[in-house]
């Protein structure tokens, strides 16, 4: 059985761009074009994109391999990309080597878009006849069962994680008056004594990722996979110590392949828990942040965290 047939309905074949500069990746690009569903047809130079990207019609969809990519090539190709995928509803998947994925991920925006890093070819063939369905049925309204199992697991733990934090800051601002202050005596929050609660650090946090990390020494790594916290708690030190992380430094403390990180800081983002924030002194890259609810309640969190540990 075809991976055609896995993904799509066999008997219509929408036509798509593909760009890429390593001759063998893109003809495999093609190739996984071709089992998603879409017209057999070969990649352009990443030098090429912009130009043709501004020629594309509405629900193309548009895949590029950026390996061995001009790096002011691909931004280019990106940056028209992400300008024209809203306004057209143009699908996308950008795959980048992880040289590239601060560039690629500064230029990227669009919810449109997709960026996988290194992938798997199985990911890559995942999200390619994904592209082709969405722009089929851009004109109906597919609703939440529509989405793939793995991105409705990530949606809902997302909303689990969202729900929860500002459940959590709801009662701090209720019981202790918005928060780091000490709890008066007549006002305990969280259960916790009438005593000033411990204040959180960033050592503390960095402990805490530590302890995570150290699991991975005597179980297997995938039976305690948290990106979504794993992110919260590093950009939460970050935030602490006045530093800033840069998205591939975020993939990084994530401890799951990029792409299922990226898929995260997505996610995460477009549900107002991250921030994006540019980069002053490199164009070429951008820094992610929690919000300030959210960096609230992790605080929150975190002050319960350090008094009971007392």
């Amino acid at each position: 059985m075809s991976y055609a047939r896995d993904f799509t309905d066999i008997g219509y074949a929408r036509s798509a761009l593909l760009f890429g500069d390593d001759p063998l990746r893109a003809a495999r690009l093609a190739d996984l074009a071709e089992m998603a569903g879409l017209a057999r047809t070969v990649a352009r130079p990443i030098a090429d994109g912009a130009d043709r990207i501004a020629l594309a019609g509405p629900a193309t969809v548009v895949l590029v391999d950026g390996t061995g990519a001009d790096p002011a090539a691909l931004e280019r190709l990106l940056c028209a990309l992400d300008a024209a995928a809203p306004a057209r509803n143009i699908r996308a998947v950008v795959s980048a080597p992880v040289e590239l994925l601060d560039l690629a991920a500064s230029r990227i925006t669009a919810p449109e878009i997709e960026l996988q890093v290194d992938p798997e070819e199985s990911e890559r063939l995942a999200a390619i006849a994904l592209a082709r369905t969405r722009t089929e049925s851009m004109l109906r309204d597919t609703g939440r069962d529509g989405l793939p199992p793995r991105v409705r697991q990530i949606s809902e733990e997302v909303g689990r994680i969202a729900d929860a934090l500002a459940a959590l800051s709801r009662n701090a601002a209720a019981t202790s008056g918005g928060g780091l202050k000490a709890v008066r005596d007549d006002k305990p929050a969280y259960g916790v004594p009438p005593v000033a609660k411990a204040q959180p650090s960033a050592l503390m946090v960095r402990s805490i990722i530590r302890a995570r990390r150290l699991r991975d020494q005597y179980f297997a790594a995938e039976l305690f996979a948290d990106p979504a916290w794993d992110m919260l708690l590093d950009l939460t030190a970050a935030q602490m110590e006045g530093r800033r992380v840069a998205v591939s430094s975020l993939c990084i403390a994530a401890a799951v392949p990029p792409t299922t990180a990226l898929r995260w800081i997505k996610t995460l983002t477009e549900q107002g828990m991250l921030e994006r924030l540019a980069d002053p002194r490199d164009g070429r890259r951008v820094f992610i942040a929690l919000s300030p609810p959210v960096f609230d309640a992790m605080i929150d969190y975190l002050t319960v965290v350090a008094h009971e540990a007392i």
